[in-house]
């Protein structure tokens, strides 16, 4: 089963599962963004997939959400040192890091300018949240991460979150829906749901 995961998904206990109900299926990992790996299970190339998407509803997969996802804005330490009370306003008058208009953390972004009245005009694009993170921290810009992933750069003195705004999507599972899911595809939704439930 040629499987796409992310760095936000705990593995052991789905493999553990596997290996002790189905020995005979064997998985070959991938690790992919998720607008990437949705469109590679879409193709064929991927028999399934663990995505961060704010859909519902998948034309031709089966879609589960398995939890939600918190996001959060994160600025250079040195900037919320220097503006500890940023505004709204303030914040998206900075410059930023985003992300390719198929990503969700774009979306959410959008959304963020949004409700400031603006738009957001695409400077410096990271492919991943470890980018964004590494530019954020270096100073780049203010970017939009998951809480986990911010929370420990703050800990780490990298960055700082900022406490206007919070955002959410949803960590899911997705295959190819009907008649065209192997037997061994199967068998992982089976742990992949035993494990999130």
């Amino acid at each position: 089963v040629h499987f796409a995961d992310g760095p936000l998904v705990s593995r052991g206990e789905v493999l553990v599962t596997l290996a002790q109900r189905h020995p005979q299926v064997a998985l070959q990992l991938r690790q992919g963004l998720s607008y990437q790996t949705l469109s590679a299970v879409q193709r064929g190339d991927l028999d399934c997939a663990y995505v961060l998407s704010d859909a519902e509803h998948v034309e031709g997969l089966e879609l589960h959400r398995l939890g939600a996802v918190d996001l959060v804005v994160v600025l250079p330490s040195s900037v919320a040192e220097a503006h500890p009370g940023l505004s709204l306003d303030e914040l998206t008058n900075l410059p930023w890091v985003g992300t390719p208009p198929s990503c969700v953390l774009r979306v959410h972004l959008e959304k963020l300018f949004a409700g400031a009245g603006r738009e957001y005009r695409q400077g410096r694009t990271a492919d991943d949240e470890s980018a964004i993170r590494s530019m954020v921290a270096s100073g780049m810009g203010a970017g939009l991460i998951r809480l986990d992933q911010a929370q420990q750069g703050e800990r780490n003195g990298e960055l700082a979150i900022w406490s206007g705004w919070r955002s959410h999507t949803w960590l899911c599972w997705v295959a190819p829906g009907g008649d065209r899911r192997a037997v061994a595809v199967e068998a992982v939704k089976v742990a992949v749901m035993e494990a999130w439930t």
